[in-house]
């Protein structure tokens, strides 16, 4: 049954084991209560899944292809698809990295998983981790991700965080949050299969990862401060890894210089929280987790199993300290943890008693999702095709709207409204499709608007204000609308209550459709929806092909109108979202948008006063001493985006030139080859005929000076011929030379001397 199916997804062992291995804890509780649980790792190959469990199956999801979109989007894009595939009664996933975006984006919209409960377990997002680095964001990724992981959670049934603080940090920074919200920890390792406890030695371990937020610059500064005779006879061995954020700051060559001179340390990978307990609990180590951020899982286990550390006297982990415990607990400066350690280098440690409320029990587990609220259900309920108008943008291209026109008759919804709005066509051809069409627009309740010239701004503004629907589709004459278009939109926008719906597109290029399939594909755009950050950089919101409820257009003032200008939807788009109007991206192709060459921004040969008209709506948020500061980081951001893409161009036709030089060369390298192989060949020859000529000159030697050669000398002296010697310049050669020398060399030659000559002799006569 489907309410007793569970998926978990996860980003993999290798990928974060620390969140893989939380999800795999959560599974075990879920499979021994029944559930059938499996995970599903967005790495896409085996060794990312890590190892598996036959309680709780690791299936790897594999890569999705054919979109034009960041890393992040296509793994959350995976992790739809798989679950469409594969249909689950609850969804666990991390909040970090956004997996789960387009799973609850479709089931926001009404378009799948209407039985299905969506848990987030926030461990920590991509920004907050950052802002604990001290990091800002490396690219527009991050800006990406940020939106993906803040709707995954706003459109969730329930989240649960290990603490308390990453809920507190993601209301401070204006998330939406469920209303159904846990503070619970994850469940309770299990012990590693025959670990054993490393030999006893006088070793400082650090536990985290190597970034600032774990405390390694704090922990560092520490043994700075700490004298030179302290530290003898000790070690330290750092328990982490780098950071894996594309952000993580490398500290390598920082430690091989900031360490206290004459102490040995090394890194080593630290084992998953089941081994994790073994290692620390080393006779003469002292345990340091200076971790400034949510409690780390290693204070956990520390906790559980009575052994001592060093920690940082911050309030979530205060909280869990029990009171005998809190003189460990230093003060976050490199003073207060400095003295901490000097004095359990003084004092050997002891075990504590356990505290076993580090971790959840499988029953607060069960509890938690027994309690996991339902999905919503629809805003409204679905309206007819009559609420729905579509306005169609066209001029002097009557070609293309007849393609267009085709797209919007072959629509599955029915009893929709089309406005065609002519910008001023002025050719004649144009001008007679236009009449030819109004006997059809009549008979099927359309119209047709002749105006001037006003740009795609003017021109949709008196589209929609002719329209009757209280939902507005902008349409350009130059794209082709799937069957499904209208209906799919129209039943989101029922269902979600957003302001705006744009969706995912197809892009081609050509006049002609080609079949059903229209012309040679250039690849799926996935766009996002309302991500108002990364709006400010790429209009990440969709193309102008899109739903618009007619209240937010009259709230807005529909487009502005710039002749000449264009970007008007980024423009829009940007202005939406700014005034708090939900823009949402179907995560469906329908339509198809033709790229042309001549199209109004590839034709000029500058863009910037474009960009300008969709900066506008940002700089409105700013004030006006500021506004300078913002024009200018956007400018050079859009240089630097086109110096990269000029950049690429020019490594790509290197790599094309390099390409050519190696065919060259490979061929060049062929060529000498073969000219060194007819060179050996020659000389073969030329020696093999030098040594026939060799031999025939010996050969011709020997005629001479034979019995018979010489008889015939006495004949032809008697018939008055001079003799003759054989030439000296013979030069036999092939097949023919071959058989003059078997023929001389044979018995009967001799023999039959005194005949030839007589043949000769008779002969002459």
């Amino acid at each position: 049954m489907l309410s007793t199916t569970v998926c978990l997804i996860s980003p993999g062992d290798a990928a974060d084991p620390v969140t893989h291995h939380a999800l795999l804890r959560i599974g075990r509780v879920l499979a021994d209560a029944g559930r059938d649980v499996s995970i599903a790792v967005a790495g896409g190959s085996d060794r990312a899944a890590g190892p598996s469990d036959p309680a709780v199956p690791v299936n790897p999801i594999p890569p999705i292809s054919g979109f034009q979109a960041s890393e992040a989007v296509l793994r959350s894009l995976a992790v739809l698809r798989h679950l469409r595939e594969r249909p689950a009664g609850l969804v666990i996933a991390p909040e970090s990295g956004g997996m789960a975006f387009h799973v609850a984006l479709a089931r926001r919209l009404g378009l799948a998983f209407q039985g299905t409960r969506l848990l987030m377990l926030c461990l920590g997002p991509r920004a907050m981790r950052a802002a604990l680095d001290g990091r800002l964001p490396a690219g527009r990724e991050d800006l990406a991700l940020d939106h993906l992981e803040r709707c995954s959670v706003a459109w969730a049934d329930a989240a649960v965080s290990p603490c308390g603080t990453v809920f507190d940090w993601m209301e401070g920074e204006g998330w939406t949050m469920p209303e159904c919200r846990s503070v619970l920890p994850p469940p309770f390792p299990e012990p590693e299969a025959g670990g054993v406890a490393p030999e006893p030695g006088k070793e400082i371990l650090f536990v985290g990862d190597l970034r600032r937020a774990d405390g390694l610059p704090l922990f560092v500064q520490a043994l700075q401060r700490l004298a030179p005779e302290r530290l003898g006879g000790w070690r330290v061995t750092l328990l982490g890894e780098r950071g894996r954020d594309a952000w993580s700051w490398d500290p390598s060559a920082w430690l091989a210089q900031a360490m206290p001179a004459g102490l040995p340390w090394c890194i080593e990978a630290r084992p998953d929280a089941g081994g994790l307990a073994a290692r620390l609990s080393r006779p003469g180590a002292v345990v340091v987790l200076p971790a400034c951020g949510p409690v780390p899982e290693a204070a956990r286990i520390c906790l559980a199993h009575g052994i001592p550390f060093i920690g940082l006297d911050l309030p979530a982990l205060r909280a869990l300290v029990p009171e005998e415990r809190r003189a460990a607990l230093a003060a976050p400066n490199p003073g207060a943890l400095a003295a901490a350690i000097a004095a359990a280098l003084r004092e050997p440690t002891v075990p504590c008693p356990r505290q076993a409320a580090a971790f959840a029990a499988a029953g607060a587990w069960r509890d938690l999702i027994a309690g996991i609220p339902g999905p919503a259900g629809a805003a409204e309920r679905r309206a007819a095709g009559s609420a729905l108008s579509v306005v169609l943008v066209h001029r002097n291209r009557p070609a293309l709207l007849a393609q267009a026109l085709d797209g919007l008759r072959g629509q599955t919804l029915e009893g929709f409204e089309v406005v065609l709005v002519d910008d001023g066509s002025d050719q004649p051809d144009a001008l007679a499709a236009l009449d030819r069409l109004e006997p059809d627009f009549a008979g099927r309740g359309w119209r047709i608007l002749r105006g001037p010239n006003r740009g795609l701004g003017g021109a949709r503004n008196a589209g929609w204000r002719a329209a009757r629907g209280r939902f507005v589709l902008f349409h350009d004459d130059d794209n082709i609308a799937l069957p499904r278009q209208l209906e799919t939109l129209l039943a989101a926008a029922c269902h979600s209550g957003a302001a705006v719906l744009t969706s995912f597109f197809e892009t081609f290029t050509g006049e002609e459709p080609d079949g059903d399939a229209g012309g040679p594909s250039r690849g799926v755009l996935a766009m996002l929806g309302g991500a108002l950050s990364l709006g400010l950089f790429e209009n990440c919101f969709g193309d102008a092909h899109a739903l618009v409820r007619r209240d937010v257009l009259e709230a807005l003032g529909g487009f502005s109108e710039h002749v000449g200008l264009g970007h008007e939807d980024w423009e829009f788009f940007a202005r939406a979202a700014i005034a708090g109007h939900e823009i949402l991206a179907v995560p469906e192709v329908l339509f198809r948008y033709r790229i042309a060459q001549d199209s109004m921004i590839r034709a000029r040969p500058d863009v910037e006063p474009d960009y300008r008209r969709n900066l506008s709506a940002y700089e409105a948020l700013v004030p006006e001493p500021v506004r300078a500061a913002l024009q200018l980081g956007f400018a050079d951001t859009h240089r630097l985006a086109a110096a990269a893409d000029r950049l690429a161009s020019v490594e790509a036709t290197r790599h094309q030139a390099e390409a050519a030089a190696a065919a060259a060369r490979g061929e060049t390298a062929a060529l000498l080859e073969r000219l060194e192989r007819t060179r050996r060949e020659r000389d073969a020859a030329e020696a093999e005929l030098l040594r026939i000529a060799a031999e025939a000159r010996a050969m011709a030697g020997a005629v001479a000076t034979s019995a018979s050669f010489r008889a015939l000398g006495r004949l032809r002296r008697l018939l008055g011929r001079p003799a003759t010697d054989p030439p000296a310049d013979l030069q036999p050669a092939g097949e023919e030379v071959a058989r003059l020398l078997r023929l001389l060399d044979s018995a009967g030659w001799d023999a039959t001397g005194p005949l030839r000559l007589l043949g000769r002799l008779l002969g002459r006569r």
